[in-house]
């Protein structure tokens, strides 16, 4: 999993109680739908994460947005999608677990 710290167990706590019946069934999971329930379960703690689409040199990328409820924006680098996403999550869990 990619969350860490105090993020990884809060999520787990939030999951368990809104999606998953057994710790099982979060582990299984496969890593898609686990990232979706990640970026809303940040959504529910105030942490909004986008991915922003754009073209260079005629190759599609993507970059994340993270905006806080203090109103905090941190834009990124392109990647691919699923890379764009990943990276996201890795730094909205630092946030989190900085707060």
């Amino acid at each position: 999993m990619i969350l860490n710290g105090k993020a990884k167990e809060d999520f787990k706590e939030w999951a368990y109680y809104n999606y998953v019946e057994d710790s099982g069934d979060l582990a299984m999971m496969r890593s898609t739908y686990r990232n979706a329930l990640i970026i809303e379960w940040f959504d529910s703690v105030g942490i909004y994460i986008y991915l922003e689409t754009g073209i260079y040199f005629n190759k599609p990328n993507f970059r994340y947005k993270i905006i806080t409820n203090d109103d905090t924006c941190i834009g990124y680098k392109e990647y691919s999608r699923k890379e764009a996403t990943v990276q996201a999550i890795k730094k909205a869990n630092d946030i989190y677990n900085e707060s």
